[in-house]
């Protein structure tokens, strides 16, 4: 129970202070019109070391997400925000995320505008306040937080594609090569000591195979453990993270995922400027607030230097040609919106272009990177059948 100090009127217009107990502000202040007090949102205050001051819960991005998704849900609705949060935040199962409901909540039912109670219920980037603040001068706040959820879900579906594109090839990668050890052990083995026995000249593809068990026996073993256990989380941890922009450009060059990560940079920068745009935002404003809700530090960086230049007086179309962080292909989509008058509709265009260009090259790698693996697999199966029975036919000819 929380205690809020307040200053009010009485129904014969005459002031009164004091303070009341209650679970919510929303209760406070039912509490006090039932008292026959007028009471303005802005003049009930949380007491100091209260449950109404505690401070609100840190979230992460992808919860910030989801914060934003349950008010564009409510705000689409047309229900009341601040009650429909906190029947949300009795059901969802996340305590973090409930309690940031009930901060946002509480700061609607103070009278503060949406972009202040979503700040109180968490931290939020300055890209999402912009968009917000941009809403609330068109007045389509629920449209603009949709728009914003759907750009993360199609980044969010952009990634579950290139994850499922990879995984099960590493994973049948990883099965190839267990099992083509135990072969080695408990095929080839036998069989490698049967022609020693007869002092065979062995082949070359026999040798080469004796080669890779004593290498397993040696150090192979130890070596793919390090693999599994160490590289292979340690990569996925350093591609994941942020990282500066020279070692982000340098990730570009990667095969298979470079240019994927670049596309998709490119995809998350123009529906960002697009939103931005769309609702009026000046050119440099946009691209600074752009650039805070990017996470390719990269293209953030020549972001908020074109900001700067233009507000020094340069055009867009300049700095698009000064920085090769915008390909040669962006330039002309971009440049045919500014000459119309209608830069948003260049960045959706852009958008569309590489989004396309993204989806085409994970559907490549859908369709090739199967086939490789098992063209793999046979050749690993047919090198151990020809290393063992080319032996064989000699030894048998040998014994006739």
């Amino acid at each position: 129970m929380a205690e809020f100090a307040y200053k009010a009127k009485r129904s014969d217009g005459q002031p009164a202070t004091g303070r009341v107990r209650a679970a919510t502000i929303g209760e406070a202040l039912a509490r006090l019109a039932a008292e026959g007090l007028l009471v303005e949102a802005e003049n009930l205050v949380p007491l100091p070391g209260e449950a109404g001051q505690k401070s609100p819960p840190q979230l992460s991005s992808r919860e910030t997400v989801e914060l934003v998704e349950a008010v564009a849900d409510l705000a689409g609705s047309e229900l009341p925000l601040g009650a429909g949060l906190r029947a949300a935040a009795e059901e969802i199962p996340r305590r973090r995320i409930a309690a940031a409901m009930r901060c946002v909540a509480d700061g609607l039912d103070r009278g503060k505008p949406l972009h202040e109670a979503l700040d109180a219920g968490g931290t939020i980037p300055p890209h999402l306040r912009g968009l917000i603040l941009a809403g609330l001068r068109t007045g389509r706040v629920a449209h603009v937080l949709e728009e914003l959820v759907a750009l993360d879900r199609d980044r969010l579906e952009l990634r579950r594609r290139i994850i499922a594109a990879l995984v099960y090839p590493a994973f049948l990668l990883i099965v190839v090569c267990f099992c083509f050890l135990m072969a080695q052990i408990y095929i080839a083995r036998p069989f490698v000591a049967i022609f020693n026995d007869f002092g065979l000249d062995l082949p070359a593809a026999t040798r080469l195979l004796l080669a890779l068990m004593s290498w397993t026996e040696a150090s192979g073993l130890w070596t793919l453990a390090i693999l599994l256990l160490v590289v292979l989380p340690a990569s996925v941890v350093f591609l994941a993270a942020p990282k500066p922009a020279a070692v982000q450009r340098a990730c570009y060059r990667l095969p298979i995922l470079g240019p994927l990560w670049h596309w998709q940079s490119l995809v998350d920068f123009s529906r960002l400027m697009q939103l931005f745009l769309e609702r009026q935002v000046p050119m440099a404003q946009s691209l600074r607030w752009t650039a805070d809700g990017l996470r390719w530090s990269d293209l953030a960086e020549v972001s908020r230097a074109c900001a700067g230049e233009v507000e020094a007086g340069e055009s867009f179309s300049t700095c698009l040609a000064r920085y090769e962080e915008f390909p040669a292909s962006l330039r002309p989509v971009i440049e045919s919106g500014l000459a119309a008058q209608d830069p948003a509709e260049g960045f959706a265009a852009a958008a569309d272009m590489y989004r396309r260009r993204a989806g085409v090259d994970v559907t490549l790698w859908e369709s090739i990177l199967p086939p490789l693996i098992l063209l793999f697999v046979a050749a690993s199966l047919g090198f151990l059948i020809v290393a063992v029975l080319l032996p064989m036919t000699k030894l048998v000819s040998l014994l006739s």
